[in-house]
């Protein structure tokens, strides 16, 4: 898409309050600049429009390395948008997500820059008055620039019936009190408080000024003085602290008068400070890797026979797949757009109802023996398409331009694809298969796979050296022999071994090798290899979410929870997550976060089992009622769950009778080692609420025999409470403690270094 006949769209590169940042090449002057459309809001006044005219020209005045240059304004069928400099790089914003706080040396490169750059704009009369770490840009080849200079002043400067809504111009972490208190009263040292907040965060990590909402944190700095960056980081010196808390007084007279003034005071500060040992970068959390970009991925529309619609839905899962594990992206779930399906949609209103920035849609025509893929990628809020492309393949590589399409997205979007890129075609019939086998296991997790399975092992028969198929072969396999046992357990072994050979950088692989080793008793040897594949593959949310079962299990609880933040930030289709987040918040206690997680929506007949099953156990452990719902029953699926599920409704209405529990406790002896084990831990809960002591105890103690490596659940399932005060308990659960404890020495918070 070209705007203005001059400036064609190459990638959305940003949102913020004012507009959406997109990349753009200039026709006129073959050069990449940034391009920013304006929010209807400020666009559709005329008087925004013609203060963001005098601050552009303002703004060009400024001509320093260290500040981005503002071009002009322009407009094109209504849509007002600023041209400036485009930095190739990532702003301070993301590092600091990434990394916390930054070594000196980075601190002191980082000080310079911007102490100069605001020097710079100030000198020639423009004030910031929203600087933050989104503004200031750290380029591919060292350069630092602060961005944005007069797009603040513009939005304050509106009419005196805007005036109030300019109070609130600016971010609330970063603003100095007089831009609450006297917005139409600031000046120069407003930008110096504000990079008094970002040092402060340069040097722990942590935003000075935190609260609950917009106002607490306004508030807080009118009430209380600057915060000292040694109370979160002892290893600070004085001196460096100082100068952090005179650049952020509350009177502005009592800070730095000029930004050169307070670049000066850094560099004596920081030019002889030794980098303390104590510190350290802060280990990126869930919310370090949360997407910039929310996207929503609409069902492609299918043109063909019917019998071969399962292109296109593999086509989605596909990409929805692999923009999930794309830093950067937040992708909404399938089941969030499965009901969008063969309909006609407005893209901007499936924005509003799935509250996303980006919609991706698209179609696939079979042509005989080819297909033709069209793919588009729409930010909604302007209506502008950010890309576009259509590829006529073959068969044997249709995942070859599925590759290509997600690639395509995430460049378009600004974001880190690090998945590997499929080169070679594979067998025609081998796609075939294995696409429907992915969409059999995926519509079958929980109930008979044996179907996913045939068809996945024909396909990885005539394509035998493709990572994907292997990869996915693998995970279907283990959790065949999770569910049956027996001689599948072999097999599953065997093919999760070669997995890690064929696909190494697939996540599946390695989560079938834990897998299968779990089955063979070596839970040490799974946790060795859940770690390792992290370590490969840190994008993974099916990884980390093993991994987290496992910390889980060992009563790593805060690690564990983490984990599973981080595999639904990266991964939202991974089986079973909410359900493990709701019984690990259970296990602490925090009932009102479990009421919230199993309230998420579910999008299928076994998704509503699996979660009524947990929902029920979580609602023993304590003492509500159990409610089964009729859509549960009416869909009739998975046996045994379903049979599960009525036993627990009963015992917890009292109404149940022995022969019942006698053939769940049948059930848990069949030779399925780790679905056996679940099956123990249900049987030993309900016993102890029917008050059969010993019959309880009899089942922890053969979970043990199986390998039941559960220790939270044996510390703090409160159902056990009474088994706990049996004196046959501690000699019983030693063993469990013993190898949970090599276990957390593998897995645990200090081990895992993620």
């Amino acid at each position: 898409m070209t705007l203005g006949s001059r400036y064609q769209i190459l990638a959305l590169a940003g949102s913020g309050t004012m507009g959406t940042v997109y990349r753009a090449r200039d026709l006129e002057l073959d050069e990449v600049v940034a391009l920013k459309v304006l929010h209807a809001s400020l666009a559709d006044d005329a008087s925004t429009i013609e203060r963001f005219r005098r601050e552009a020209k303002l703004a060009r005045r400024i001509t320093h390395p260290n500040v981005a240059r503002v071009h002009d304004i322009a407009e094109h069928d209504g849509l007002k948008f600023l041209t400036m400099e485009y930095v190739d790089g990532e702003s301070l914003a993301s590092v600091l997500r990434a990394r916390g706080a930054l070594p000196l040396v980075e601190v002191r490169r980082v000080a310079r820059a911007v102490c100069d750059g605001l020097a710079a704009a100030h000198d020639a009369g423009v004030v910031h008055r929203d600087l933050k770490p989104d503004n200031i840009l750290i380029a591919r080849d060292g350069r630092i620039a602060v961005t944005d200079f007069g797009i603040a002043r513009a939005v304050v400067d509106r009419d005196a019936l805007t005036r109030t809504l300019g109070a609130l111009v600016g971010t609330p972490a970063y603003m100095a009190p007089e831009q609450i208190e006297d917005p139409d009263n600031v000046d120069l040292r407003c930008d110096l408080y504000a990079f008094g907040a970002v040092l402060f965060e340069l040097l722990t990590g942590e935003r000075a000024w935190t609260g609950p909402n917009l106002f607490v944190v306004m508030s807080r700095r009118l009430g209380e003085p600057p915060p000292d960056p040694r109370a979160l980081d002892g290893a600070i010196s004085e001196a460096l602290a100082d100068v952090v808390k005179r650049a952020m007084a509350r009177q502005r007279d009592d800070r730095f008068s000029s930004a050169g003034e307070l670049g000066d005071a850094l560099e004596t500060c920081l030019s002889s400070a030794a980098e303390p040992r104590s510190r350290r970068p802060r280990r990126p959390t869930s919310s370090s890797l949360a997407a910039t970009k929310t996207v929503a991925v609409l069902p492609f529309r299918y043109v063909g026979p019917p019998s071969d619609e399962y292109f296109a839905d593999g086509l989605t899962d596909d990409l929805i797949d692999t923009l999930s594990m794309t830093r950067g992206l937040r992708v909404r779930p399938r089941g969030m757009t499965t009901t969008l399906k063969s309909i006609d949609v407005d893209p901007r209103e499936v924005a509003r109802t799935l509250d996303v920035q980006v919609v991706v849609e698209g179609s696939v025509r079979r042509m005989g023996t080819a297909t033709r893929l069209s793919a588009r990628v729409i930010h909604v809020s302007d209506g502008i398409q950010i890309w576009a492309q259509r590829f006529d393949v073959a068969q044997g590589d249709f995942l070859v331009a599925a590759d290509r399409i997600a690639h395509g997205i995430a460049e378009a979007l600004t974001a880190d694809l690090t998945t590997s890129r499929r080169h070679e075609a594979s067998d025609p019939d081998a796609i075939e298969l294995y696409l429907r086998g992915r969409r059999e296991l995926r519509a079958s997790w929980s109930g008979d796979l044996s179907g996913a399975v045939e068809l996945l092992e024909s396909a990885v028969a005539r394509a035998p050296a493709d990572p994907n198929l292997v990869a996915t072969w693998a995970l279907a396999l283990s959790r065949l022999a999770f569910l049956q046992g027996g001689a599948t357990r072999l097999r599953a072994r065997q093919a999760a071994e070669r997995a890690v050979v064929v696909a190494p950088n697939l996540g599946e692989s390695w989560v079938a090798l834990a897998a299968t080793r779990v089955y063979f008793g070596d839970q040490i040897g799974a946790a060795e290899a859940l770690r390792s594949g992290v370590h490969r593959i840190p994008t993974s949310g099916r990884l980390r979410a093993a991994l987290a079962r496992v910390q889980l299990e060992v009563d790593v609880l805060d690690e564990a929870i983490r984990q599973l933040e981080t595999a639904m930030q990266l991964d939202p289709t991974v089986p079973d997550l909410t359900e493990d987040l709701a019984r690990a918040q259970a296990l602490r206690g925090a009932w009102t976060e479990v009421d919230a997680l199993l309230a998420r929506p579910v999008d299928d007949d076994h998704g509503r089992l699996t979660r009524a099953v947990h929902r029920a156990r979580l609602d023993l452990w304590r003492g509500n009622a159990v409610e089964v719902p009729d859509a549960v029953i009416a869909a009739n699926i998975a046996a045994l769950p379903l049979k599960v599920l009525l036993l627990q409704r009963d015992v917890a209405r009292g109404h149940v009778t022995h022969d019942r529990l006698d053939d769940l406790e049948a059930e848990a002896m069949l030779p399925r080692p780790r679905f056996s084990l679940l099956l123990w831990q249900l049987f030993a809960e309900l016993s102890a609420i029917l008050g059969e002591h010993d019959r309880a105890l009899a089942a922890v103690g053969r979970a043990i025999d199986g390998g039941l490596v559960d220790a939270a659940w044996l510390r703090r399932c409160p159902l056990l409470a009474g088994l706990r005060r049996d004196e046959r308990w501690p000699a019983l659960v030693a063993r469990v403690e013993e190898l949970a404890a090599r276990l957390r020495g593998i897995v645990g918070s200090e081990a895992d270094g993620l």
